[in-house]
């Protein structure tokens, strides 16, 4: 099962000159019954990241899509989760800077 992070539903949203037609085919196969799952923090991020470039109209639309994909799981993110994350991070030397 794919994960589906926020950029795919951003530059889906956004209609990106470089991956717009790429990540919409991505969404394509969900909506046709693909399993995939995304989590309430990417549903998060993508709401800030429309309400930030003031595309207010679009969070309702952007969660009937989400609401249209049965196939896709909504996995619930816990402050548990993140601070896993930062112990995996740590354990694996993962760095949170670029």
């Amino acid at each position: 099962m794919k994960f589906i992070d926020s950029n795919v539903f951003v530059y889906h949203l956004a209609d990106d000159p470089d991956y717009g037609e790429r990540v919409s085919k991505i969404l394509s196969r969900i909506e046709m019954g693909e399993e995939a799952a995304t989590s309430t923090l990417v549903i998060t991020q993508v709401c800030s990241y429309l309400k930030w470039k003031r595309y207010h109209n679009a969070i309702p639309k952007f969660l009937e899509m989400l609401r249209s994909m049965p196939t896709l799981t909504k996995v619930e993110t816990t402050f548990l989760d993140i601070t896993s994350a930062i112990k995996i991070a740590d354990e694996t030397r993962v760095s949170w800077k670029k």
